[in-house]
């Protein structure tokens, strides 16, 4: 009877895990962690212990994650995070009520969901504006597999009517299958128990189990049973259909328009449908036609992807032949003369390999811009593509070289007020100083103290081709002041 009774308190255990798993954000493999471990004890007090440690723990970790969201949304986002957050997340209940309030009934849809990127950011940031909340949620979402059709042949038959300890999410999708069966003169057989984790059936010929309410496993039936299986999620809330690992293209086929009908949003989907497949030959006019967009849709993204890929092969070829051409000039003992390269494109990567081989460039002053800022769109669209096929440490390279120039930019900016002149600065009150020189005794007493742009200079070319500024001194080492305001 004890043995009988611990089982008991294992099984009401791994429901409660179970359904915990979406509250607590708990991976797949964390919870069978958690079922293996309550597998393996033989303590009551054991298993209470260990449930409420993880009660405690995971409620933490979640107030934890909710914290770091909050900073997260308190960050200003560039367009392209704003893009890639709406990827990966979908609007929330309140921010849908939001626009609906402001812009009347059927905006959301209109100006939001079929708007240009623009127009959503603009939503997003009133709304985060005035509610100080994020406007996106992470999506709910649901992973679908093929399962095989005899998997479930040795499992018995669950009879029982009374479905008391039925948990909800189970009962919801046992009951829409159920109606499907009987609508469509199926036999339907609950072959999982009322409390076990998982929802298991078949429903005519196919088998179709629940390993939770976020995996579904299912055979390739008829279409419609798809229809249904999208319909049930939907129901629930289910924001993805995550297409897993599935390989067999009918079933990703059939699974993919039911989503497009649905109007679900899929992950991992087919890169095209074949509508010719016989399933499909009842299908509506209207689905039709949003399937032959989204085949039209695929092409183009697959078409963009090839010629993004192809255009950074081509600019890292380039790179890596360069580098080999250079690091064999360096050998040599040859220079790059940098003036004789003006194509902005062929600019980046030959600056980028001088960098990588360590060969001295020359012809390109500190005072010229590696590129003319005056480009076209497309120079510049091209120009940005090799920048990004760059190795890491090349990146860098070019960033110190943009640092500089936006740094010589700025003292050139200041020199154009005529009050300022070189060798003085503006203090924090805005008042032009100069800048100065400052000689000390072995003691530290002041001996010479003089506006460093009133000391007599020369410049001397050093060995490396480099110029060198050098202030000049007296017999006494003393800094020598120019005469008659500045000229000598």
């Amino acid at each position: 009877m004890a043995e009988d009774k611990i089982e008991e308190v294992k099984k009401d255990a791994l429901t409660e895990l179970q359904s915990l798993q979406t509250e607590k954000g708990w991976t797949d493999d964390q919870l069978k962690e958690f079922q293996d471990k309550i597998e393996a004890m033989t303590s009551e007090k054991d298993i209470e212990e260990f449930l409420e440690a993880r009660r405690k723990d995971e409620k933490q970790g979640q107030e934890d994650k909710g914290q770091e969201k909050d900073k997260d949304e308190n960050k200003e986002l560039t367009p392209e995070e704003r893009k890639a957050a709406r990827e990966e997340q979908v609007p929330t209940d309140e921010f849908k009520e939001f626009i609906e309030k402001q812009y009347g009934e059927g905006s959301f849809e209109k100006h939001y969901e079929k708007g240009p990127d623009e127009e959503k950011d603009r939503f997003e940031i009133q709304y985060e504006a005035v509610t100080k909340k994020s406007p996106l949620r992470e999506a709910k979402a649901t992973k679908f597999n093929e399962i095989d059709t005899t998997e479930n042949s040795e499992e018995k038959e669950n009879t029982n009517t009374d479905h008391s300890e039925e948990p909800s999410w189970k009962k919801m999708r046992r009951e829409a299958w159920e109606k499907y069966a009987a609508d469509n003169k199926q036999e339907f057989k609950l072959l999982s128990e009322d409390k076990a984790p998982d929802l298991s059936m078949t429903v005519g010929s196919t088998p179709i189990k629940y390993a939770d309410e976020h995996n579904v496993t299912m055979g390739n039936g008829e279409y419609e049973k798809f229809l249904k299986a999208v319909e049930i999620e939907k129901q629930a809330k289910t924001d993805v259909i995550n297409f897993g690992e599935i390989e067999n293209e009918e079933f990703k086929a059939k699974l993919a328009v039911a989503c497009i009908q649905q109007g679900m949003r899929m992950k991992n989907g087919p890169k095209s449908i074949d509508l010719s497949l016989e399933c499909f030959k009842n299908l509506d006019d209207a689905t039709k036609a949003k399937v032959e967009a989204y085949n039209q849709k695929q092409t183009k993204e697959e078409k963009s992807a090839e010629k993004d890929a192809k255009a950074d092969n081509k600019y890292k070829e380039m790179f890596e032949n360069k580098v080999k051409e250079y690091a064999d000039k360096k050998e040599k003992g040859e220079t790059l003369d940098f003036s004789q390269i003006k194509d902005p494109v062929e600019r980046v990567v030959a600056y980028a390999a001088a960098k990588e081989a360590k060969l001295k460039i020359e012809n390109l002053s500190n005072y010229e811009k590696l590129i003319d800022s005056k480009l076209d769109d497309k120079s510049k669209a091209e120009v940005a593509e090799a920048r990004a096929s760059l190795p890491e440490n090349s990146q860098k390279h070019l960033k110190a070289r943009e640092t500089w120039e936006q740094k010589l930019g700025e003292v050139k900016t200041r020199l154009k007020n005529k009050e300022q002149r070189r060798g003085q600065y503006r203090d924090k009150d805005g008042k032009i100083v100069d800048s100065r020189m400052t000689l000390h005794d072995k003691d530290g007493k002041v001996i010479q103290d003089v506006a460093r742009n009133d000391i007599e200079y020369e410049i001397k070319t050093q060995d490396n081709g480099q110029k060198k500024k050098t202030y000049k001194k007296d017999d006494k080492g003393l800094y020598i002041v120019r005469e008659n305001g500045g000229r000598s």
